[in-house]
């Protein structure tokens, strides 16, 4: 099939990455998750990505909140920013006796975007 333009392609621009300059430790990402899970301000979502996963897996929304909400969950990996400047972290705790791990995203700007739940997993 021929392309209206006449068959060239038009190079994309090169995609920018934007670097927060501010580098967050696990402990600094984790207490924001925490504090944005127990304040119940809107600012938490789940992707429809992890709603499936959840009702697939058997693993219910208070699951989540609870091992968000955890004192004693815990980082097994190092956060990373992405291209937008969003913060990739997961999450690993028991709740309601299942060991899980859920990733979220940490969206920019740190401290005032939004948290989501990305995925769930029973380990």
């Amino acid at each position: 099939m021929k392309r209206p333009s006449g068959g060239k392609r038009k190079a994309r621009p090169a995609q920018k990455r934007f670097h927060s300059r501010a580098r967050y430790s696990k402990a600094e990402l984790l207490r924001l998750i925490r504090d944005v899970s127990q304040n119940d301000d809107g600012r938490l979502i789940f992707s429809r990505h992890a709603l499936e996963r959840m009702r697939q897996r058997g693993i219910t929304d208070t699951e989540v909140m609870n091992l968000l909400e955890s004192p004693v969950s815990r980082i097994p990996h190092e956060p990373e920013e992405d291209l937008r400047g969003d913060w990739r972290i997961s999450i690993r705790g028991a709740a309601a006796g299942r060991d899980l791990e859920v990733a979220v995203a940490v969206k920019a700007p740190v401290g005032q975007g939004n948290i989501i739940v990305v995925t769930t997993i029973e380990r």
